[in-house]
């Protein structure tokens, strides 16, 4: 229920103001760390550092490349602080995977395709000739904005019947 409502406050958040507020973040974070207290003692506190940090150290990149926000990846950690390494990868991985889709529909249904993966291409030629990795700036269509909190709420509903399935 926790996880849930953080979510869906996220989402409601992102599509008005367009941020993740970190007084939500702060929230998420101190109900995972008391579970986590609560479940295993004060060794809990290492266990929600873990859970908390990978999901921030693993999409940086994605950050310094503008192609994913602060306030998405906070999220993701705080998702993260709530379960297993496994669970919370399925909950990404389904994330990613449904973000991807509805943008490729997006893309597909405003002719925007070609235009995109040959921006993609010129994007990834200037990091390799420049030997670093570069912010991925786009043209701003308006159409183009993917609020990524929806589908961290889809990856994370999709994965209960994952483990209902599994």
């Amino acid at each position: 229920f926790v996880v849930i409502s953080i979510l869906m406050a996220a989402v409601v958040y992102d599509f008005y103001i367009t941020k993740i507020p970190n007084y939500l973040i702060v929230i998420g974070y101190v109900m995972g760390m008391c579970l986590l207290i609560y479940q295993m003692g004060w060794y809990g506190i290492f266990v929600f550092l873990g859970r908390a940090l990978w999901p921030i150290v693993l999409f940086y990149v994605l950050y310094l490349m503008r192609s994913l926000g602060a306030g998405d990846i906070k999220l993701m950690s705080v998702v993260s602080v709530f379960f297993s390494l496994e669970d919370t990868s399925i909950i990404l991985i389904l994330s990613f995977l449904t973000g991807a889709i509805c943008a490729f529909i997006r893309m597909k249904r405003t002719n925007q395709l070609y235009f995109r993966l040959r921006n993609l291409k010129d994007y990834a030629q200037k990091c390799y000739l420049q030997g670093r990795l570069l912010p991925y700036e786009t043209a701003i269509i308006s159409d183009s904005y993917l609020h990524f909190s929806i589908f961290i709420l889809l990856g994370f509903v999709l994965s209960l019947g994952w483990e209902v399935f599994y």
